[in-house]
């Protein structure tokens, strides 16, 4: 399979659909500063926080107030053939995934 360029959610603080569609996953960065450690949750869905988990960052909480950022980028792609939906908890907290088309 050919790919021409990667697609991102943009930054969310919100859980929800990144790709209603069949996709891979390339990449995931979550940044929870100045609040409660983020959990970002990455299943192989499209439309609820249920099935195969393709990614699990859980933030370590730490003196107030807390810095929790974290990066992935996977060499070669997770295939996601349901969707991919994230859940995202903790104060402050953002994420931006990035994904193909398949």
């Amino acid at each position: 399979m050919q790919f021409e360029t990667s697609l991102s959610s943009g930054g969310k603080t919100a859980s929800g659909v990144v790709s209603d569609k069949p996709c891979f996953l390339v990449g995931a960065m979550v940044d929870g500063a100045g609040g409660a450690a983020p959990t970002l949750i990455l299943y192989d869905n499209a439309t609820a926080a249920s099935g195969k988990i393709v990614y699990k960052y859980v933030g370590i909480p730490g003196s107030t107030p807390v810095t929790s950022y974290a990066a992935r980028d996977w060499q070669r792609p997770v295939e996601c053939v349901n969707g991919l939906y994230a859940t995202v908890s903790g104060a402050n907290a953002t994420y931006i995934v990035e994904y193909m088309r398949k």
